[in-house]
């Protein structure tokens, strides 16, 4: 893969400059240090994320102009968070298959991704969602879905339904590796979206269909440190 071979030496220049602007303090502008007691979260909408020129340089006829330098940059960056959600995946996944070669260049697996599927359609764009996360701090905790509003499931009048959502929202929960939950429990969260739809709607809104069972109190969320 050519975002493991050593870079050109001005790509080196700037990488050295990008990682110590990352290294400065949170008040300075850069990204805290990870530790067992925070989870780093961050959103980054990467404009169409698809496909990139497998140079390391790009030049003026070249199409798509993001070359690997770029995905170079863009890794260091979300490297030194936990967990990111991501925006503008496109339904070309090479220039993420860099990405994420490069970030599991020391443990392969570690870090992972789901997304969404692609949004069909002009408004949609053929783009998807997606969570990227280190899964040695982090990992998934049940939930997963796509929200569509579905008015004869939850008895919605269509008058009160124009269209669906261009580009899905796209739901996952997640927990820390080790330490108490602090996404709270899938039950709890299902409850947090019927409850949106419920006033959304009418009255007459009937219960969706959940897992069996007692329902557990939520712990206090732990939230994270402004990054």
């Amino acid at each position: 893969m050519r975002i493991l071979d050593p870079p050109p030496a001005e790509v080196k220049t700037v990488l050295a400059s990008l990682t110590a602007a990352l290294d400065r303090p949170a008040g300075g502008g850069g990204v805290p240090a990870k530790d067992a007691a925070d989870v780093l979260i961050a959103t980054w909408n990467i404009r169409e994320l698809g496909g990139f020129t497998d140079k390391w340089v790009s030049g003026p006829g070249d199409s798509p102009t993001r070359d690997v330098r770029s995905l170079l940059f863009i890794a260091t960056m979300l490297e030194r968070f936990d967990l990111i959600a991501i925006q503008e995946l496109q339904e070309d996944a090479s220039a993420l298959q860099q990405i994420l070669t490069w970030l599991n260049r020391d443990y392969p697996a570690r870090w992972r991704i789901v997304v969404s599927d692609v949004t069909r359609g002009d408004a949609g764009g053929g783009e998807r969602l997606g969570y990227l996360f280190d899964s040695s701090r982090i990992d998934l905790d049940g939930l997963v879905g796509e929200i569509v509003l579905d008015n004869e499931e939850v008895h919605i009048s269509e008058d009160r339904i124009v269209r669906q959502f261009a580009r899905t929202p796209y739901a996952v929960s997640f927990r820390p590796v080790t330490g108490p939950r602090w996404s709270g429990t899938v039950l709890s969260q299902v409850s947090q979206v019927e409850a949106w739809v419920r006033c959304r709607g009418t009255s007459g809104t009937k219960r969706w269909n959940r897992p069996s069972g007692p329902a557990h109190p939520a712990p206090e969320p732990h939230v994270a440190p402004a990054v």
